[in-house]
């Protein structure tokens, strides 16, 4: 009787243990990192999914430690060069005032200042979406191929889309 009383002790502390192991780790928020690269400066970040940030200066970005669930997220205003990593399933979103850049892999520029009404994309490489802040769709606002430039007006919500040399951007 004791032998299947010890057994079964075993077996509830090991299943109780399991459970308080996963649930302290999934109620532990991880901090985001922020950078700001200082004024008249160019600073360089790898993110966790080896995505290459290069940050102008006065510019801010801040993402996860790890990029967890289906997207890989960050916020960010000023102006940076983002080479995204490719991963199939994990677009990486770029959050600005009231637009998302929505990519798979690619290389593209972006532009904003919070005391201006507008945002600029300009896409070197690949392909991106813009979402305005209010659609949810899959379905994207704009999208951008090669060479392109759209210019956000965040008071209208309207874009404009020009060509441009993105060599000039890199």
């Amino acid at each position: 009787v004791w032998k299947y009383t010890a057994i079964a002790a075993s077996i509830a502390l090991l299943i109780i243990s399991s459970l308080l192991f996963y649930h302290l780790n999934q109620a532990m928020d991880i901090p985001d990192v922020h950078v700001i690269a200082t004024a008249g400066t160019k600073t360089h970040i790898t993110l966790p999914d080896s995505t290459s940030v290069w940050l102008n200066g006065n510019a801010r970005i801040s993402y996860p430690q790890r990029f967890t669930g289906k997207n890989r997220t960050v916020n960010f205003s000023g102006e940076g060069f983002f080479e995204v990593e490719k991963e199939k399933d994990k677009p990486f979103i770029v959050n600005v005032e009231g637009l998302q850049v929505k990519v798979l892999g690619t290389s593209f520029n972006m532009y904003t200042q919070p005391d201006s009404d507008l945002v600029e994309v300009t896409l070197t490489e690949g392909n991106v979406g813009l979402f305005k802040e209010n659609n949810n769709s899959m379905v994207a606002d704009e999208l951008l191929s090669p060479g392109q430039q759209a210019i956000y007006n965040k008071q209208n919500g309207q874009f404009s889309i020009h060509n441009v040399r993105s060599d000039l951007y890199l």
